[in-house]
Parts: C-alpha cells; structure tokens; sequence
C-alpha cells in the first residue's frame, strides 16, 4: 500500500482482563517506531477504545484529531491511574474502598469532563453503600450518577450504573425507568436483558428473571453473567443446575475466586458442611474477606464448633459492622455458646441496624428482622415479619429455611414444619436442620425420621 507508516494491534485475554499492544511500524523497512501497552477488565471490553484512544492520542501528539472524532476529555496521566483503578478495586474489601475513591476524585478535579471516572466512583460508593447501608452513601453514588447524565446526556453507561445502584437499594422505579431508557438507547443489548433479570427477581417475577439471565447466558456467557446465573438457580433451589452453571464457569475461567467461592456456598446450603467447612477455610487463607469468613462460621456453626465459629463470624462482623446479617449470624453463634446475654444484645443491634436501612422492606432485611425478634421473644412482630419475607421471595429456598426456624422458635409447629418441608423441596440438606433451635420439631415422628435417619442395618 506503500504507505508511510503501519499500525498493529493485538488482545492477550487471561481469566480476568485482556493485554492490549498497539505497536507504530515503518512502512518502509518494518522498523518498529513504538509500542504501547495496556490492560482493560474482561468483562467490561468497552473500556478498550476509550484506552486505545487515548494512547494514540499520545502516540501522534503531532497530529490533531478530525472535526468530527468524538474527543476523549481526559489528561493522559489521569487515565493511567484510572486503568490503575479500574484492574484493582474488585479486588479490594468494601473497607478499603476509600483510597481508590480518593483517587478518583482526584482524577475528576484534573479532568473534569471524563465521564468514565465519575461512573466507576459511583460504582464504588455504590459497593460501600451495600456494605454499610448507609444513606449517605446512597445519595453520593445517586448524585455522581446524575453528574454523569449531565456530562453526557444520550450516553448509556450513567443509565447503566444507575441500575445498579438503585436495584440493592430498593428503588425499582428508578430502576425501571433506567432500564426502559436503555432499551431506547441500545435495543437488545444483552447488559440489558442481564439487568433486567435482577430487577425482576427483586420484584418477584422470578421465574421471569430466570428465564432472562439464562437466555443473556446463552448470548454472553461472561464470567459475571455466569456469577449471577448460578446464584439465582441456587435462591431458586434449582441446585443441579446451578452446579452445571458453576462447572461451566470454572471450566471457562479456571480458579475463579467467585466461582469457587458460590460452589462453597451451595455445599454449605446442599451438600456436605464439612467440605463447604474445608473450601472456605482455603478461600480464608487466601482472602480473608466478610463473605469468606462468615460463611466459614456458618459452616462451623452447623458442625458445632461454636467457638471457632464465633471466632470467625466477629471477624466477618468487625469487617462490616454494619451489617445486619452479620450481626446476627454472630449473635446466633453467642447464643449457641451459652452466651444469652451478649446474643441478647446483639440481637437488638440487628433491629436497630435495620430500622436505620434505606431499604427495610426487602425480603433479607425481613426475614433477619424476624429472626431477632423470635429470639428476644416478640413473636407477633416475628411471625409478622416472617409472613412478610414469604410474601416477598416465595421461592427462595432460604426464606423457607429461615421461615421454619422463626416459627419453631416462636412455637408455631404446624408453620415451622410446612417451611420446613419447603426448605427440603429445595434442595436444604437435612443437617441445618439440626440446630438446637429446631429440637421442639423432634417429636414429629416424620421431621424426626428425615433429619436423624436410623442406621441403616447391616448385611
């Protein structure tokens, strides 16, 4: 082609993000004139023009861009540290959250226009925001998704964090709103039809929801999506095909720490508790995270191993004091030590946690209201909150479980076992059903012969 100058490219893509190269050749000899190189996430690949923009930009500082060419409104050295960011925050606890954040503010107060660094500290406040229910929070995440929109008003990306922020949060009409926008903006985009099966699981149109994630499974079957997928057929209590999801996962993207961490979860909530025991403890000692210890507990707590499971579900606490599940799982652990009044205590910082929660009124915060209240002994307002929890997840094998152990705690024999039987429908392995709370349950000869089955008899 005679021409003066070549431009190359190449994607080295490993589990988690992609190595991009971009190297300047000499037309005329091959002589390679430089190279630049860059990593973008795997799961976000839009990233990789907005990078490869810039780094051109650097490479033919000489030459100014057409009259046309959308212009990328951010200074070079600001976009390193938001590559720098964006490969790491994932990796980062809730807790530590902060410097990233300052980081980016950073970035933003030097350039001002770029919308991708408003976006990705939304997300980030959004993830603290999860962990903390903290309205403030909230509303910080809100308002820089809202300067986003400003910044670029036909640009899909605010639409998109912005569901992602409001769906946890309780806002469905935000969310709803958001989402029908998209649809205009980018009609049969698979992030969308992803999306929307959040929303609509958190709705309760969960069939709906199911039917959706694994259609976008099909189209995109990311490591994300996949996360998502298997999640949502194990609170479905589909947990054969939640195992070929997480097997097709690990297939695609071997070690994935999320992937290995939800195959632990369904062990721990239909399989053997001793090996979800074993596989979070492994997970600890490679990231010490709330999920990873918390589950440990769990774990223990079905073992018996009360002490140690109270050693790990206060670590898991101390992470994320906010928390009211975490709080209540350390509570229970307290209680089955022989510790009533420190579970007492505890008990009630998990309703005064949820009283404070901007979304109070999902099916999570319900059925952990229910829980502390059957244990301080108000069982009205438990069996009250435990109806509610049913009404909102119907379906999810967990709300069954939780559902049995309030009424059984507060007495209500013929609920604790119908729940029961639910639970067990879905896939509950028989050992949770060992917990001291449900002892009154033992006198029910069928509850009795399916969790302590008789020794078989020998040949």
């Amino acid at each position: 082609l005679a021409a003066d100058e070549v431009l190359t490219s190449s994607l080295d893509c490993r589990p988690r993000d992609c190595l991009a190269v971009l190297r300047r050749i000499r037309g005329s000899d091959g002589r390679l004139l430089g190279v630049q190189t860059f990593e973008v996430p795997l799961d976000d690949l839009r990233l990789l023009d907005t990078a490869a923009a810039t780094y051109l930009q650097r490479a033919y500082q000489g030459f100014q861009p057409r009259a046309d060419a959308a212009r990328l409104q951010v200074r070079a050295e600001d976009y390193e540290r938001f590559l720098r960011v964006q490969r790491t925050w994932e990796r980062n606890r809730p807790a530590d959250l902060e410097p990233l954040m300052a980081e980016l503010r950073q970035i933003r107060a030097g350039s001002p226009l770029f919308l991708d660094a408003y976006l990705l500290e939304a997300t980030l406040v959004g993830r603290r925001f999860f962990d903390t229910r903290d309205a403030r929070d909230l509303d910080h995440a809100l308002e820089l998704v809202s300067q986003a929109r400003e910044l670029a008003p036909g640009e899909p990306r605010p639409l998109s964090t912005l569901v992602d922020i409001a769906v946890p949060a309780g806002r469905m009409d935000e969310a709803e709103e958001a989402l029908d926008e998209l649809d205009r903006l980018l009609p049969g985009d698979v992030s969308i039809q992803h999306r929307r099966a959040v929303l609509r699981e958190e709705q309760g149109e969960r069939r709906e929801a199911l039917e959706l994630l694994r259609a976008a499974a099909e189209r995109r079957p990311s490591a994300g999506i996949l996360m998502d997928l298997a999640n949502m057929e194990m609170r479905l209590g589909e947990i054969p095909a939640a195992r070929r999801t997480l097997e097709r996962l690990l297939e695609r993207v071997p070690g994935h720490p999320g992937g290995e961490t939800l195959l632990a979860q369904l062990e721990l909530e239909a399989g053997s508790p001793a090996r979800a025991a074993e596989l979070y403890a492994h997970l600890v000692r490679r990231n010490p995270g709330f999920a990873e210890l918390s589950n440990l507990g769990v774990a223990e707590m079905l073992l018996g191993r009360y002490g140690a499971a109270t050693a790990n579900l206060r670590k898991a606490w101390e992470l994320s004091p906010n928390s009211a599940a975490a709080a209540l799982n350390l509570a229970d652990a307290e209680m089955l030590l022989g510790r009533r009044a420190e579970a007492e205590s505890l008990y009630r910082h998990v309703l005064e946690l949820i009283e404070k929660d901007p979304a109070p009124d999902v099916w999570m915060n319900l059925s952990t209201q229910a829980q502390a209240q059957a244990h301080l002994g108000l069982t009205t307002e438990a069996a009250t909150s435990m109806q509610r929890a049913v009404v909102a997840a119907p379906d999810n094998p967990q709300v069954a479980f939780e559902a049995a152990l309030v009424y059984a705690v507060i007495g209500d024999t013929a609920s604790a076992l119908a729940s029961a039987g639910r639970a067990r429908g879905s896939g509950y392995d028989r050992r949770w059903f060992t917990l001291p709370w449900f002892e009154p349950l033992k006198r029910q000869p069928a509850f009795r012969d399916w969790v302590y089955p008789p020794p078989e008899s020998g040949g």
